[in-house]
């Protein structure tokens, strides 16, 4: 399948803003499911008496109950993530079969130039609302919610080694995660796949299926042995490295350096759906979920081919690239924003959370206008040469 004569594909002639706009809805998505979770009585408590709500009301149940695959629509950033970072490198090494060695400096310069303003704005506006919410007494801080799993889950740690281990990208590994700032642990994933890429370049400079085995023989190393045998960040980010991977399988197809349309590879990924079902009966998560991982990339692979031979069906998702542009901050901002709106509803409801989807659709809009305007501060200066369309020629994407 490897082509030696690395003839470009034909998606090279498109431009790729609809995935600016793909990335924004991901995000939108992960935040919107946030929402849901923390500023409404939950499904269970609605089963109890759905005589209460109106039509409207029932559609909304049902309509939102749609948007709690949180977890999994951050895949859909590791293969974003992955395809956009190996692109321009794969048509560097599609047009020279000698191109110059990797500047690691340089690279990793960029990913923390790209990662860290948001990032630490988001730990500074974690702190300043957690502080805020446990001083006025907010039951959500103190795990005192009527929501058992509310409770369990959001948990704000202030310290000073849980501070250090989020910089240094080691949270849910050995620190928790940032205040309440749950989302921040996909970050951990993203920062050691960036720093492991180039040692991923040097394989797949050699061969595109060859640096795919390697990946894939790591991860199920991982799966397979995990803790204690290997080291806990090693297992936790090599068992998910090869859903990044598949990003970069997508840009070395595109590129001309494997030899498979992008119709047959959505068709051999979709064909992994169902499997990636049974997956979660496994005791590996990361199985069930790098077998998503390949349906997603085979979704996206035909989501090319579309922009390719339908481009104006495409034409929304171009649309929404404003969002694409923000939609990291967006990520490391909305949970303690939307946290600190929990607490006051029930500080305000007698610690009851509302039969009403009225606050869930004010936290949206709240959310979105605040990391919209943020991302001025935190995006926009560090990304302003990259502001265009994104091009098959490389693009950064941080989530």
């Amino acid at each position: 399948m490897e082509n030696t004569t690395y003839t470009p594909h034909p998606l090279l002639r498109q431009t790729l803003g609809f995935l600016d706009g793909l990335r924004g809805l991901a995000a939108l998505y992960v935040m919107i499911g946030h929402a849901r979770w923390l500023l409404w009585e939950g499904y269970q408590a609605y089963l109890t008496h759905p005589a209460q709500y109106t039509t409207a009301g029932k559609a909304l149940v049902y309509g939102l109950a749609l948007f709690r695959y949180g977890h999994e629509a951050v895949l859909v950033f590791f293969i974003l993530s992955g395809f956009l970072i190996h692109n321009s490198y794969a048509r560097k090494l599609s047009a020279n079969a000698s191109p110059p060695p990797f500047d690691y400096a340089n690279y990793v310069g960029r990913r923390a130039k790209r990662i860290l303003p948001p990032l630490l704005l988001g730990l500074l506006l974690t702190y300043g609302l957690d502080t805020v919410g446990t001083a006025l007494g907010y039951s959500i801080y103190s795990q005192h919610t009527p929501s058992e799993q509310i409770n369990q889950n959001v948990i704000s740690h202030l310290d000073g080694r849980t501070l250090l281990g989020n910089l240094l990208f080691l949270e849910t590994a050995y620190v928790p995660v940032w205040g309440s700032n749950g989302p921040l642990w996909s970050l951990m994933y993203e920062w050691w796949f960036y720093l492991l890429y180039p040692l991923f370049y040097a394989l797949n400079r050699r061969g595109p299926l060859r640096s795919l085995l390697a990946v894939a023989a790591v991860s199920a190393l991982c799966w397979l042995a995990g803790e204690p045998y290997l080291p806990k960040i090693l297992s936790m980010v090599g068992s998910y490295w090869l859903c990044w991977v598949l990003g970069t399988l997508l840009a070395d197809v595109l590129q001309g350096r494997l030899r498979i349309t992008t119709p047959a590879l959505t068709g051999l990924s979709m064909a992994l759906l169902p499997y990636s079902m049974l997956g979660r009966h496994l005791p590996a998560g990361a199985v069930a979920d790098t077998l998503l991982a390949v349906a997603l990339t085979g979704l996206l692979a035909g989501l090319l081919w579309v922009n390719q031979t339908h481009a104006r069906w495409l034409g929304p998702l171009v649309r929404l690239r404003w969002l694409g542009n923000s939609s990291y901050t967006l990520y490391v901002t909305h949970f303690p924003i939307l946290v600190l709106l929990n607490g006051w509803v029930l500080s305000t409801t007698d610690n009851a959370l509302p039969a009403s989807f009225g606050y869930v659709l004010v936290g949206i809009l709240l959310v979105l206008s605040i990391a919209y305007l943020l991302h001025f501060f935190t995006e926009v200066p560090f990304t302003k040469k990259r502001q265009k369309p994104t091009q098959l020629t490389g693009a950064v994407l941080t989530l």
